[in-house]
């Protein structure tokens, strides 16, 4: 956004070299990218299937969009399909995002092993990977 700001006040100086239209496109192009951004984080957030369906729905349509896309074969698995508070279920699917991408960036893992399953007292979320671990 800072980079928009700059450019749209660039194409106000008197005496500019670069024609405005082509400041303008510039700014116009960032400002997709902005708003591309702005969807894909407001989406791994607080997706819409989180709220709708809950966290195994969510988690799933995640990990299908990354497996179209990725070279990364990610495996998920849930005989969860019960709701918790909004919270409990909003910290959950973020620590699961955030750990998928700790293993795209650092970890230069191939295959990701995601489980969620209810066992007779708790929920249980189990998270691998691959990847280099720690050094």
């Amino acid at each position: 956004m800072s980079t928009i700001k700059l450019y749209l006040q660039w194409s106000e100086r008197p005496n500019n070299n670069i024609q405005r239209e082509a400041i303008i496109h510039k700014a116009l192009d960032i400002l997709e990218e902005a708003i591309a951004s702005v969807k894909e984080v407001s989406n791994k957030l607080s997706p819409h299937l989180l709220t709708y369906y809950g966290l195994s729905s969510a988690i799933k349509s995640f990990v299908d969009k990354l497996n179209e896309t990725s070279t990364v074969d990610i495996h998920f698995e849930s005989n969860f399909d019960d709701r918790l508070k909004m919270e409990i279920e909003a910290a959950l699917y973020r620590a699961v995002i955030e750990c998928i991408n700790n293993s795209l960036k650092h970890a230069r893992a191939k295959n990701i092993h995601i489980r969620i399953f209810n066992s007779e007292t708790q929920l249980v979320l189990q998270y691998s990977d691959d990847g280099i671990g720690f050094a």
